[in-house]
């Protein structure tokens, strides 16, 4: 059963959260910190300041207790999907592959329209070498345009993988139509156009990504120009 909070917790809620997100953006993660810890003094069941704390907690590299604090917050609001996604998100990095499928399938039964939920259970199912289920989860994925352009990318890998190279130059286009300065997108295009033999597009593709990053290691190699002097 979720956990009430009255509206005049909830605009004070609010409020912290808000200092704590002006700190996070400028960079003084331990005073975005330090504000949410007190924040969860004063309300230790809000799931809002659960979570937000977690996300903190994780981004400076302490797992065990983001994971605390995102089945806390869960515990407190069981029926919120963006929470179960965090979680498996969370244990997706600490490599526990089957808790984060369980976790990432529970958000998607709570909202079965959740991009994001879907993108991270493919990256799941891909580890775990459930290569069809991986990729019918990043097709999920494609159907939000935020999500469009890695979704995609995923799935020409995928492509690549199988030696479906044109299915593949199809996904990676796709990719690319929303989000035309993907680099990876762009090197995983040129691969693919020089696996279908048709080297002056994949050139063309070589150059726009010179243009973008001169430094890029992976279009040097693609070119045959090897590592450059200062990479």
């Amino acid at each position: 059963m979720s956990t009430q909070i009255q509206p005049d917790s909830t605009q004070r809620v609010a409020k912290l959260l808000a200092e704590a997100d002006r700190f996070r953006l400028a960079g003084n993660m331990r005073d975005a910190e330090r504000v949410c810890r007190e924040a969860l003094g004063a309300f230790p069941d809000s799931p809002q300041v659960l979570n937000y704390l977690a996300l903190l907690v994780r981004e400076r590299g302490d797992l065990l207790e983001a994971e605390s604090l995102f089945r806390r917050a869960i515990a407190a609001a069981p029926d919120e999907a963006s929470l179960h996604n965090n979680l498996g998100n969370l244990q997706r990095r600490m490599k526990d592959l089957v808790g984060a499928e369980y976790s990432l399938r529970m958000a998607i039964h709570l909202r079965p329209s959740y991009p994001e939920a879907y993108y991270n259970l493919g990256l799941v199912l891909l580890y775990r070498n459930d290569i069809a289920g991986a990729y019918d989860s990043f097709y999920k994925a494609t159907w939000n345009a935020a999500w469009a352009s890695p979704s995609y990318q995923r799935l020409a890998e995928i492509d690549c993988r199988n030696t479906e190279w044109n299915t593949a130059l199809d996904h990676v286009d796709r990719s690319l139509k929303q989000n035309a300065e993907n680099l990876n997108a762009l090197n995983l295009k040129a691969l693919i156009l020089q696996k279908l033999e048709r080297r002056d597009e994949a050139r063309d593709v070589l150059v726009q990504i010179h243009c973008f990053d001169p430094l890029d290691l992976v279009h040097h190699y693609l070119s045959d120009e090897g590592v450059p002097a200062d990479g």
